[in-house]
């Protein structure tokens, strides 16, 4: 089961941060730079108790226009139904090496290397917001791993053969 304490709100661009949220979510398809149909069963439990849909995952980058500063995100979660494009605080923390800290009023990203200020957010509607984030559409900036990156498990023999390899046996045997 995967989880979000986000509740249900009319719909916007703004990307919120959800300590409660064990993944990041969008009901916006185009957020999604490389996308793949969901095939697994699990859904959505969003805070009011009901069950939401996956229907697609992928990864996305988002940028801080002020700084210039990029975040990779993977595993974006396509759920039509969610109505806010939720960020899971431990993922983005554990994803782009930074930590948050919550004031009553605003919030701060810093990396947790250098405290360098990354981003900050403030309350938008009694919910912490990234208003200013912008989504990178680009794959020139997204690195060439993730647009290979797989669930699913691929043969030795599949991939020689799509490399244009001819023995499989052959290759190991010289190895």
């Amino acid at each position: 089961m995967i989880t979000t304490s986000a509740t249900q709100c009319s719909l916007d661009d703004t990307w919120y941060p959800d300590t409660g949220a064990t993944n990041h979510f969008t009901n916006d398809l185009s957020n999604l730079m490389i996308k793949t149909p969901y095939i697994g069963s699990k859904k959505v439990v969003v805070g009011n108790g009901n069950f939401l849909s996956i229907h697609n995952t992928g990864n996305f980058k988002l940028k801080n226009p002020s700084n210039n500063i990029s975040f990779t995100l993977n595993k974006l979660l396509h759920v039509p139904d969610i109505t806010k494009n939720i960020l899971s605080v431990a993922k983005f923390a554990k994803e782009n090496s930074c930590f948050f800290e919550f004031y009553s009023t605003n919030y701060f990203v810093k990396s947790q290397g250098s405290r360098k200020l990354l981003l900050q957010g403030k309350l938008k509607d009694g919910l912490y917001a990234f208003e200013n984030l912008q989504i990178v559409h680009s794959n020139n900036d997204f690195p060439i791993s993730a647009l290979y990156s797989s669930t699913t498990s691929i043969s030795l023999q599949i991939w020689h053969s799509r490399l244009g390899q001819q023995n499989c046996q052959a290759c190991l045997k010289t190895v």
